[in-house]
């Protein structure tokens, strides 16, 4: 009997109280629920915390450089020959 009311304990859902206090995940201040999906107690935190999360992929205006082109300008800012890979 034990293994049946624990697989079904499992099974149970976390619902929200829609009367209970919520606590804002960007700074922790505790404020009135307006509704049950809410997880922040303002707009600024939102954009906070969704700030916070942003990652940025490249520097803005980055330009990606061919690997040949890259040498033949080291080489003639240098003027050295390159070394061969290995040697």
């Amino acid at each position: 009997m034990k293994e049946l009311t624990s697989a079904g304990d499992a099974g149970k859902r976390n619902v929200t109280n829609r009367f209970e206090a919520v606590r804002c995940q960007a700074c922790g201040r505790s404020v009135a629920r307006k509704s049950r999906q809410q997880r922040y107690c303002s707009d600024r935190c939102r954009d906070f915390e969704k700030g916070q999360r942003r990652v940025r992929k490249s520097w803005p205006g980055a330009v990606s450089i061919d690997r040949d082109l890259l040498r033949k300008i080291l080489r003639a800012e240098i003027g050295d020959e390159p070394c061969a890979p290995g040697s």
